[in-house]
């Protein structure tokens, strides 16, 4: 019988002093394959953007967010490895690895980024607290997605699971990666645009910002899921909660 969301046991507290270090220490040791990867997945979007410039609103609007929604899919999925990766001691990390790993998931975390995107708007603009809320609880729902292959909605009860306990400190590891990538995002943006005020000047700065600190908010969702397992008393790789369904398929390793 599955637990009751009410009598789900508190896990010790989350350290997040030790999860900022692992985020950074997988930063800084695979800085060239990380930025790499998102300037290469990111580029797309990025010229897509640009070549819509000038063009209808509402088609602009709409393929530019179903090529960001894959690119990000992609993205998420191949950090997601990277952090499993690093956990199983494994150094031979590719960006053709990476993507090999990450495909099975790409449409799995598609439909899973398009429910959480719609229910924190939906809870932003209802006084943006429950926003917030759902932000928090949903923290791992992607890493969950790649990692235990559940059905999509198990996947929002598992990160639950995985973070209560520890909402306000996950809320914060997210708040500081999320701040750091948009200010810098901000400004190299703004830097652009002051050189040449064009749409291809803010296109190539937003690719650059992307690219060099995009990893960090991704890092920071896969980093968390490995940490709240640790703290759950469980393994940190994807045999513990392997589950077939008809959704995925069987996983393939």
């Amino acid at each position: 019988m599955p637990e009751k969301l009410d009598t789900i046991p508190m896990p010790e507290k989350l350290d997040t002093t030790r999860v900022f270090d692992h985020i950074f220490r997988i930063y800084r040791e695979r800085f060239g394959l990380l930025v790499s990867t998102a300037f290469v997945v990111f580029l797309i979007p990025a010229i897509v953007a640009i070549a819509l410039e000038g063009a209808s609103v509402p088609v602009a609007i709409f393929i530019a967010t179903a090529v960001s929604l894959v690119a990000f899919a992609v993205f998420q999925a191949m950090i997601i490895e990277t952090v499993k990766g690093e956990e199983e001691g494994e150094r031979k990390l590719t960006f053709g690895s990476l993507f090999q790993a990450a495909k099975p998931f790409i449409f799995p975390v598609i439909g899973a980024g398009v429910l959480m995107a719609m229910g924190i708007a939906l809870g932003l603009m209802a006084f943006v607290i429950p926003g917030l809320v759902l932000m928090t609880i949903w923290a791992v729902v992607i890493p969950v997605v790649v990692m235990e292959r559940p059905p999509i909605m198990a996947a929002f009860v598992r990160s639950y699971k995985l973070v209560v306990g520890n909402g306000l400190r996950v809320f914060g590891v997210l708040v500081v990666t999320f701040l750091l990538t948009f200010l810098v995002r901000l400004l190299f943006t703004q830097i652009a645009i002051d050189v040449s005020n064009t749409a291809l000047a803010a296109g190539i700065g937003s690719l650059i910002a992307q690219s060099l600190l995009g990893p960090l908010f991704a890092l920071a969702a896969a980093v968390l899921y490995f940490e709240l397992r640790q703290l759950h008393g469980e393994a940190t790789t994807d045999e513990a909660h392997q589950e077939d369904s008809p959704l995925w398929g069987t996983p393939t390793h």
